[in-house]
């Protein structure tokens, strides 16, 4: 499991000199720090205000390549999708008998 900023990871393992049994471990990231941006949202009919299933396609504006595909659920929640902070997305929202929505997003990098 990670940290939030990613600069750290918990694990349990079982070792000779341990406490005995499964023991937590942290290891640390000698990387540069990767920050997620985290969206979150709903899909929902600009009239009736009822939640819609959706099919929502991100898009590395950069390289052009989809990142990722999430399909929305029409009973109301909120979806989030993370994704690395300090880039230019593209964002389609699409559904069958509703026009197609897009919009773009440009995450800052993030600093602690």
């Amino acid at each position: 499991m990670f940290s939030a900023d990613v600069t750290r990871a918990y694990f349990s393992s079982v070792r000779e000199n341990s406490y005995g049994g499964k023991d937590i471990y942290m290891a640390t990231s000698i990387k540069e720090k990767n920050f997620l941006a985290l969206m979150i949202g709903h899909v929902y009919d600009a009239d009736t205000k009822k939640p819609l299933a959706a099919e929502i396609i991100v898009t590395d504006n950069e390289t052009d390549q989809v990142v990722t595909v999430y399909k929305s659920e029409s009973f109301g929640d909120k979806f989030s999708i993370a994704l690395p902070a300090g880039k230019n997305y593209g964002i389609e929202i699409d559904l069958d008998g509703y026009l197609l929505h897009s919009d773009n997003i440009e995450w800052p990098n993030l600093i602690t």
